[in-house]
């Protein structure tokens, strides 16, 4: 399922309690050591360009390390892409104040689950709003 897709559907089944803030991609590793997106650069050009005629794919990414420069003294990363993972996160924004048992409910309902599964997203992350709405044991402030 696409990302947009999956937005759309999960609208009405998270509305009550949250607007979202899109799906981005957070919690880089290399190797599951704290990293960074794989880094794509000229030399992935032309390896694309001289041995798949310039269609630059996943061939490319494992035969050309990454080309993020991690420091001075080490160099580029160097790592196939395959050696780099990443969590994909809905985020999302509290509407209002929120009960912690509503908003289990909702989280852990079996379609927003599924929709989840579908589009191969991780889980939820959640944004600061300007109001600073919180999700509380029991009561909400009045």
């Amino acid at each position: 399922m696409e990302h947009a897709e999956a937005i759309k559907e999960l609208e009405p089944l998270l509305g009550e309690l949250f607007s979202q803030g899109g799906i981005h991609d957070m919690n880089w590793k290399v190797d599951n050591q704290p990293g960074h997106p794989f880094t794509i650069g000229p030399e992935h050009i032309a390896h694309a360009n001289d041995h798949h005629g310039g269609l630059l794919g996943l061939q490319t990414t494992e035969a050309i390390g990454c080309a993020h420069q991690s420091s001075r003294l080490t160099g580029k990363c160097k790592r196939p892409y395959s050696s780099h993972q990443h969590d994909t996160v809905l985020f999302l924004k509290l509407k209002g104040h929120a009960i912690e048992q509503r908003v289990k409910e909702i989280l852990s309902n079996a379609k927003v689950l599924d929709i989840m599964a579908q589009a191969k997203l991780d889980g939820f992350a959640f944004v600061e709003t300007p109001e600073k709405f919180r999700i509380h044991k029991e009561v909400l402030p009045s």
